[in-house]
């Protein structure tokens, strides 16, 4: 295993560092909270490996069940992120979607890890599924095994004549869709690009690939925020925009 719990702690240091100076440069909560998310699984991550492989043990079950619930609310802090990249005017009118909508796929995602018969287990090779709730070392990182019900996931998807499982579509949804369709596309692709796609290419293992993407996700809101990414992601139109100032007649104001 290449990976470990001091070079989680490491890079969770290097987050709060981060956050640290985003906060003392005067930048808004809308970059640095996402910072301060990202950091604390990093955390979780890192104590993780000092429990990982003991299935039986409480403070094993915990900290999957814990890495579980932030990965509930993740596309809330994304939501978030990606106001900041939206024009005042507007992130005022958007702003309540996003966190009612963040949050309303937290709690649906939370519903998940309830083992209600009705909605059936999870099926194998679904991302996080498991028959059992543990935290175990896997390729080269650890990984989240979850006792997931299949609420919502039977969902059949066509993509190019080709039948697929969709795996977590309100996450997903919320999470890339929503934010892109608000305006704040170049962000949401941006992070689609770099944060699953490169986890995937890390490994094949679905219990293993959405804890490399949260060590992958700190990574990328440091780079947003201390970077030319900052200026090159912001939006400059978008037909949304105009209707919404339409609607409440106000006129387009600067990024």
């Amino acid at each position: 295993m290449c990976w470990s719990g001091p070079a989680s702690y490491t890079i969770a240091a290097v987050g709060v560092v981060a956050t640290v100076k985003a906060i003392r440069q005067g930048e808004s909560p809308l970059l640095w909270s996402p910072l301060v998310y990202f950091t604390a699984i990093e955390v979780l991550q890192g104590y993780s490996y000092s429990v990982e492989g003991q299935c039986a043990l409480p403070q094993n079950q915990v900290a999957a069940l814990l890495a579980y619930i932030h990965i509930a609310f993740q596309p809330l802090f994304t939501g978030i992120l990606a106001l900041y990249f939206i024009p005042k005017d507007v992130r005022g009118m958007i702003a309540p979607v996003v966190f009612g909508l963040g949050a309303l796929t937290g709690a649906y995602l939370l519903l998940q890890i309830y083992p209600f018969e009705w909605a059936g287990p999870c099926r194998p090779g679904r991302l996080l599924c498991s028959d059992h709730l543990c935290v175990k070392a896997e390729s080269w990182h650890i990984g989240w095994h979850l006792p997931l019900n299949d609420l919502g996931e039977s969902l059949p998807a066509t993509i190019l004549g080709q039948q697929y499982d969709l795996n977590f579509p309100v996450y997903f949804t919320v999470m890339f869709l929503l934010p892109a369709a608000l305006g704040a596309w170049k962000v949401a692709g941006f992070q689609l690009l770099i944060g699953p796609t490169l986890a995937w290419a890390s490994t094949d293992s679905p219990t293993e690939m959405p804890a490399i993407w949260c060590l992958f996700s700190l990574g990328i809101v440091m780079m947003i925020v201390f970077t030319p990414l900052k200026t090159a992601l912001q939006a400059k139109s978008w037909p949304l925009w105009t209707v919404l100032r339409w609607v409440n007649g106000t006129k387009k104001q600067p990024l």
